[in-house]
């Protein structure tokens, strides 16, 4: 009975440790075969990317004492500009923060974008799903507001405010460039099985999933956000 005791304890720490060492090594074999699956797509590793960091800090920053890392990017230069697939940490707090991962950030000379942010509205039928996503979108604003940014009134274009959320720091220019026809050519962020948002900056915007169903494969949503940034190229250039 004097020796149960310790040999449960062993093989509790055994068993503890061996399933610190599966997850690593799962997860560092995502990463491989993340990366493998870029290089077949013609991505390079671009780490370190100060040009790409910049872009995003100006693209993230709400406060000044926010900082941001890149745990990992990978680039493509195409005949739009350049295209990476990054992971963005926010490294300000006490703990790290994940901004984004596998999102798509386009740098291009072609782009002279104001900064906004525009997403895809929850949309989901009856009367307290209508006021949850309500309820939502309202916290949303208000965080947006602390770091300086409004929402565009889209009420003109009532088929299109039914479907996006756009958030501005200069509600003029972001008026000015957001036209009816550039907004109806975002309207498919407004997809409640993989909803997106865009966030511009000058010469850069970034594509990123605010929600993703959960078994979709790596591979086929590496896919569908690089086709996705196209689709956001085409409606913003």
């Amino acid at each position: 009975m004097d020796t149960l005791g310790p040999l449960i304890a062993v093989l509790f720490i055994a068993g503890f440790i061996g399933l610190i060492a599966w997850v690593i090594r799962h997860e560092k074999n995502k990463k491989q075969a993340r990366e493998n699956f870029l290089s077949g797509l013609g991505f390079t590793k671009a780490l370190p990317a100060p040009e790409l960091l910049s872009r995003l800090d100006q693209i993230h920053r709400h406060s000044p004492n926010q900082k941001f890392e890149l745990p990992a990017a990978f680039r493509k230069r195409t005949t739009q500009g350049m295209f990476y697939i990054f992971d963005l940490l926010e490294t300000s707090g006490d703990e790290n923060t994940q901004v984004g991962s596998s999102s798509v950030a386009v740098i291009s000379s072609d782009l002279n974008l104001p900064r906004f942010l525009v997403t895809g509205r929850m949309l989901f039928p009856g009367k307290a799903a209508g006021w949850m996503v309500g309820a939502a979108e309202k916290v949303i604003g208000w965080a947006a507001s602390q770091g300086g940014y409004a929402r565009l009134n889209l009420e003109e274009f009532p088929e299109i405010d039914s479907k996006l959320m756009v958030l501005t720091q200069d509600e003029t220019a972001a008026g000015d460039f957001l036209t009816r026809e550039r907004l109806a050519r975002l309207t498919w962020l407004a997809n409640t099985e993989r909803l997106s948002e865009i966030a511009c900056s000058g010469d850069c915007f970034v594509v990123k999933r605010s929600s993703v169903q959960a078994r979709v494969k790596m591979e086929t949503e590496l896919l569908a956000i690089v086709d996705d940034a196209q689709k956001a190229w085409v409606a913003l250039v």
